[in-house]
């Protein structure tokens, strides 16, 4: 495989990450050596920014975001998402959540659930909490991604149901993933077929993950029967590393204690 698509394939990865992680997003084009170097500055960017607080270098500010953030192209809108999101701004909260539960296309109803968190957690505010648990009910992305969300945010109970879906791999054939949000236009088919079942096995990876930071009684039962019965060996091994990983947290805590 030559370099550039390396390259290529290891940035892609890195937005996949971004669903279930709950934050972060991937400025995506047809990737080259120069546009890789600057997708990789543009992250580091961002996070600098995540770091320092609100406000955008955007001209006009949030109030030109926002109205970017109507527009019938979706690349407009996945542009004014992402800096919405490192605004911080309460002003762009409504307008996410509107988008999280109407937006034509997955991939920006999925990140408009990446960009409320940023925003929820900032301010330690929960009015989006509602429009998670609807999304829930979604496709695939948008629910993975609410799910992880809803974690990150405090609301372990309500994310459970399908995390643990997600986890088994129930009707993994028909999860449905906007492959174009995340670079793939410029694939082969074999390519992108390849990618997004990629994108499939990471993010039930991530759901074995969620289910052992909520750590409830209903959710180590869950990741327990994944571990002992599920056909996938692969998936049953990463059951059985959470199980150990929740076992040794649970040992470390006790000798805290003494």
């Amino acid at each position: 495989m030559k370099t550039y698509q390396k390259m290529k394939l290891a940035l892609v990865s890195l937005g996949v990450l971004f669903l279930l992680m709950g934050t972060g997003f991937l400025v995506t084009s047809k990737y080259s050596y120069v546009q890789a170097a600057d997708s990789a500055k543009s992250q580091v960017e961002e996070q600098k920014r995540a770091k320092e607080g609100v406000g955008t270098p955007y001209p006009g500010g949030v109030p030109a975001l926002l109205e970017l953030f109507k527009s019938e192209n979706w690349k407009d809108r996945k542009f004014a998402l992402r800096e919405l999101a490192l605004s911080k701004d309460m002003r762009a909260l409504h307008p996410l959540i509107d988008a999280l539960l109407n937006d034509e296309r997955v991939y920006i109803r999925a990140q408009a659930a990446s960009a409320l968190l940023t925003i929820e957690s900032y301010h330690k505010d929960t009015t989006a909490v509602p429009a998670l648990v609807s999304a829930l009910k979604d496709v695939f992305q948008v629910r993975c991604a609410a799910a992880g969300v809803l974690v990150m945010l405090g609301y372990k109970e309500e994310a459970l149901p399908v995390l643990a879906s997600i986890a088994r791999g129930i009707n993994k054939e028909n999860w449905v993933i906007d492959y174009e949000g995340y670079g793939f236009c410029d694939m082969s088919d074999e390519e992108i077929k390849a990618e997004v079942e990629r994108m499939k096995d990471i993010n039930q990876r991530g759901a074995l993950r969620r289910l052992g930071e909520i750590g409830t009684q209903e959710a180590i039962a869950v990741l327990e029967d994944i571990a002992s019965h599920h056909k996938d060996v692969d998936v049953r091994e990463d059951a059985i590393k959470v199980l150990e990983d929740l076992k040794k947290q649970k040992e470390a805590k006790k000798e805290g204690k003494k």
